[in-house]
C-alpha cells in the first residue's frame, strides 16, 4: 500500500489521508466516510470509473482530470472547475453543478438528468451532445465562443446536424453556424435557405449582419 493525501487547492492544507492501493481507493473511502471535500484538489488526477456518488466536493479543482466512467451522481459540485476535463460516460445526474466552469471539457454520453446547472459556462461543441432538456435548472448558463464572446444559453439549445457538414445551434439570442454567430433574427431566412439547401450562401452573405464577436465582454 501507498500513502495518499488529499489537499485543499486554496490553501494546500490536508483534507484526508491514508494508506491505500490507489488514489481512487483513497478518495472513494473519503466519500464513503462523508468527509467534507470542499475545495479538493483533483487537478490532472485519473479518476476513471471512480464511485463518488453523493460526494461533497463544492469548489473542487478538476482541471485536466480524467472522469471517464466516474459516478458523481447526487454530488455537491457547486462552483467546481472542470476546465479541460474528460467527462466521457460520466454520471452527473441529480447533482448540484451550479456555477461550474466546463470550458474546454469534453463530453460524450455524459448524464446530467435532474442536475442543477445554473450559471455554468461551456465552450466545446461536445457540450451540445448533453441532454440539457432533462436538467432541473439551467438559468444563466453561457456558451463561450472560440474568440471569448459569451452567448446566453438559459434553456436547451436547438441543434441541427447534417446540413453540409455544419452544426446549426440556436441559443437564446444567437444562432451559431460553424465558426460564425448570427442574431436570432436570421431564423426565417435560415429556414428558407435550409429548405433550398443554400446554407453556404447564408454563411457567406455579407448583407446579413452578424454579431461582432471581438468584444469578449459582450454577452449575447
Amino acid at each position: 500500500m501507498n500513502f495518499f493525501m488529499i489537499k485543499n487547492h486554496t490553501n494546500n492544507t490536508e483534507i484526508f489521508s491514508g494508506y491505500y492501493l490507489s488514489f481512487i481507493e483513497c478518495i472513494e473511502d473519503a466519500v464513503n466516510k462523508n468527509i467534507d471535500l470542499t475545495y479538493i484538489d483533483l487537478k490532472n488526477k485519473n479518476l476513471s470509473n471512480a464511485s463518488l456518488d453523493s460526494a461533497n466536493m463544492s469548489g473542487a479543482l478538476l482541471s485536466g482530470a480524467n472522469l471517464t466512467g466516474a459516478n458523481l451522481s447526487e454530488a455537491n459540485l457547486e462552483e467546481s472547475i472542470f476546465y479541460n476535463c474528460s467527462l466521457y460516460n460520466t454520471c452527473l445526474s441529480y447533482s448540484n453543478l451550479k456555477g461550474c466552469d466546463f470550458r474546454n471539457a469534453n463530453f460524450g454520453a455524459t448524464l446530467i438528468e435532474g442536475s442543477d446547472i445554473q450559471e455554468c459556462i461551456f465552450s466545446t461543441l461536445s457540450c451540445f451532445d448533453l441532454d440539457f432538456y432533462f436538467t432541473e435548472n439551467m438559468d444563466g448558463c453561457l456558451f463561450a465562443s472560440a474568440d471569448g464572446a459569451l452567448h446566453k444559453m438559459s434553456k436547451s439549445p436547438v441543434i441541427l446536424k447534417g446540413f453540409l457538414n455544419n452544426h446549426i445551434i440556436i441559443l437564446d439570442n444567437t444562432v451559431k453556424i460553424g465558426a460564425k454567430t448570427f442574431p436570432r433574427e436570421i431564423l426565417p431566412k435560415l429556414i428558407q435557405m435550409l429548405s433550398s439547401h443554400a446554407l453556404p450562401a447564408l454563411v457567406n452573405d455579407n448583407n446579413i449582419p452578424y454579431d461582432n464577436l471581438n468584444n469578449t465582454k459582450n454577452i449575447a
